[in-house]
């Protein structure tokens, strides 16, 4: 007996199992309503994701508001405190001139009593002067 190769190979079909019109019909229903439910999840999804955009955008502005009311306030509070710093470096200022006379005069009046002979020269000052204005009698 002779053996062939072809009887050896099997031989497949390409034919596929073909379901029915009426399963089709079925599986492409239930396909459009979960797809519909889905559709209706995603835009109900969107609606509350806008509600809290709505919410939020409410509250920046509301924020931006206390914000811009805040800056107003310190605006005025750093304008105030500039004028009186302005108002104080002007009263240093001034004070400083009166230092400077004041130590100025002292200064010469030191250095005239150091010319006079120190205390001796203050008391011959103040008799003279005494005696110019009366002061002693």
């Amino acid at each position: 007996m002779k053996r062939s190769a072809a009887n050896a190979v099997k031989v497949e079909y390409d034919e596929v199992p073909v379901s029915s019109m009426e399963v089709l019909e079925a599986n492409v229903a239930a396909i459009r309503d979960a797809l519909n439910e889905f559709k209706s999840d995603v835009r109900a999804g969107f609606a509350s994701i806008n509600d809290e955009f709505k919410s939020v955008r409410g509250e920046i502005k509301s924020l931006r508001e206390k914000s811009d009311k805040n800056f107003e306030r310190l605006s005025t509070k750093i304008d105030a405190t500039n004028a009186r710093i302005d108002t104080t470096n002007q009263e240093v200022s001034q004070l400083s001139k009166t230092a400077i006379r004041t130590e100025s005069r002292l200064s010469a009046l030191l250095w005239f009593w150091g010319g006079l002979g120190g205390l001796g020269g203050l008391i011959t000052l103040i008799t003279t002067l005494g005696k110019i204005f009366h002061w002693f009698q």
